[in-house]
């Protein structure tokens, strides 16, 4: 028993330091953010997202955490919907998204999540750039293409999920792998 809560009282002194280096990047960003929404059905304004998860990458350089959704970010509604846009498939981790449900500006079903692509585009610049696939109703793989995701006339994201789908799912992994290597 006294070896037992030796190990609890080791723990619980070796993980807040841990914690707190995470929670004061969290605590400097101002984070969770409270989301703003706009639309039928409602969104999430993709600017805020956009916005909040490149600083978030940011300011965890040289940190090692993980944060789910719900840990950056707060909805006013449950039925919210989030925007699946680039930098979003820039941020989370390889699998993180797979087997969501992904809908249009209205709504309506596409698909299910089945991976994030990557691509370098070359130029005066080299960069890299993240696009999708899912599976539509029928079981084809299809792509969400390579542009931009957001509908440039009316300013809303092309590809949508529920919130309630992705809020408990990691948004964002800083943990070094045993190469020494970080997953992004």
């Amino acid at each position: 028993m006294k070896k037992l809560l030796f190990i609890s009282l080791l723990v619980s002194v070796a993980s807040p330091a841990y914690a707190s280096t995470c929670a004061e990047v969290l605590a400097d960003l101002r984070l969770p953010l409270k989301l703003k929404m706009r639309g039928k059905p409602s969104a999430a304004r993709w600017e805020q997202v956009e916005k909040t998860l490149t600083a978030l990458r940011k300011g965890l350089q040289g940190y090692s955490c993980e944060f789910q959704f719900s840990d950056i970010f707060i909805a006013k509604k449950e039925t919210m919907l989030f925007p699946l846009i680039g930098n979003l498939l820039r941020t989370v981790p390889e699998g993180s998204l797979v087997g969501l449900e992904v809908l249009n500006t209205e709504g309506e079903t596409l698909g299910h999540y089945e991976n994030r692509v990557t691509f370098e585009k070359q130029g005066q610049y080299t960069y890299t750039q993240y696009y999708f696939q899912f599976r539509d109703q029928s079981g084809d793989l299809q792509s969400s293409g390579n542009r931009l995701f957001i509908d440039i006339p009316t300013g809303r994201p092309l590809f949508l999920v529920k919130w309630e789908e992705i809020k408990d799912r990691p948004v964002i992994s800083t943990r070094h792998t045993p190469s020494g290597d970080r997953r992004n």
